[in-house]
C-alpha cells in the first residue's frame, strides 16, 4: 500500500490508493459501502492521528514528573531536618519554661506562658510530622 506521513507523524493513504479501493468496492455494490468505507478509512486517519499526539504529550510531560519527584525528595529531607531541629528547640525553650515556672516572682507567670507556648508548637511539628509522612508514600 502507498502511505504517506504527514507533518504529525501519522501515516496518511493516499488519494489514489483511496480511488482504486472505491472502485474495486463499488464493482457490484452501492456508492453507500464506498462511501462508509472511505469515511472509515478517515476515521481511523483520525484516530491515528490522535493517537500520535497523547504520545507526543506524554513524552514531553515525563521529565517534569520526574523533575517533581527530585524536589519532593528534597523537600522530604528539608523537613525532616526541620522537624529534627525544631523539636531540639522546643525541648531547650520547655528547659527555660520549667526554669522560669519554679522561680518565686513574675517569672513564675512567664514560665506558664512559655510553657502554653511550647503545647502549641508542637502541635505544629507533629502536623509537619504528618505531611513527611504522606510525602515519603509518594516518592
Amino acid at each position: 500500500m502507498e502511505e504517506a506521513v504527514t507533518s504529525e507523524g501519522r501515516k496518511e493513504v493516499s488519494s489514489e490508493v483511496r480511488e482504486r479501493v472505491s472502485n474495486e468496492v463499488g464493482k457490484g455494490v452501492t456508492s453507500k459501502v464506498g462511501a462508509e468505507f472511505t469515511s472509515e478509512v478517515e476515521e481511523v486517519d483520525r484516530l491515528g492521528g490522535l493517537f500520535v499526539e497523547i504520545v507526543d504529550d506524554c513524552k514531553n510531560v515525563l521529565p517534569l514528573f520526574d523533575e517533581f519527584l527530585s524536589t519532593t525528595s528534597q523537600l522530604k529531607t528539608n523537613l525532616i531536618s526541620t522537624v529534627t531541629v525544631f523539636k531540639s528547640f522546643l525541648n531547650t525553650l520547655q528547659k527555660i519554661a520549667n526554669n522560669a515556672f519554679n522561680t518565686k516572682g513574675r517569672n513564675n507567670d512567664i514560665g506558664i506562658s512559655l510553657g502554653r507556648l511550647c503545647l502549641v508548637q508542637r502541635a505544629i511539628a507533629g502536623h509537619v510530622e504528618t505531611i513527611i509522612s504522606l510525602l515519603d508514600g509518594c516518592c
